[in-house]
């Protein structure tokens, strides 16, 4: 891996662990998840809304798979990846939405769940 220790990436592919299987939740471009499986270790399915976005994702190569959804009504079967991850996505979402989404993450995976949200020193519009 030649991830610097403690950067954003690093943090995420560390916590990802041996996962094989990855729900990317709210994968928008996929540019940060490029970021992290530029050795194409994890098999993963990207969820977004935007089009322009999903265009973009799926021309990456880094998805086996790329859906247009909106992410507060996903629905998976239980124990569907190992890991289920979000990054800078959460923190839009009104707090009881994403507090359940956070819930049906932990029940989709089977192993852990890393979700990534801005640092209070960012500027929060």
């Amino acid at each position: 891996m030649r991830y610097i220790p403690l950067s954003y990436p690093w943090l995420f592919r560390r916590a990802l662990g041996s996962a094989r299987t990855v729900l990317d939740v709210g994968c928008g471009k996929g540019v940060f998840f490029s970021e992290i499986n530029d050795d194409r270790a994890y098999a993963a399915t990207g969820v977004d809304i935007f089009d322009p976005y999903l265009k973009i994702a799926r021309k990456s190569g880094m998805f086996e798979h790329v859906t247009k959804k909106d992410i507060t009504k996903l629905r998976y079967k239980m124990n569907s990846f190992d890991a289920v991850m979000s990054s800078q996505v959460l923190e839009h979402l009104p707090k009881h939405k994403a507090k359940a989404l956070i819930q049906r993450m932990k029940q989709w995976a089977k192993k852990t769940v890393v979700i990534g949200v801005p640092n209070s020193e960012f500027e929060q519009r």
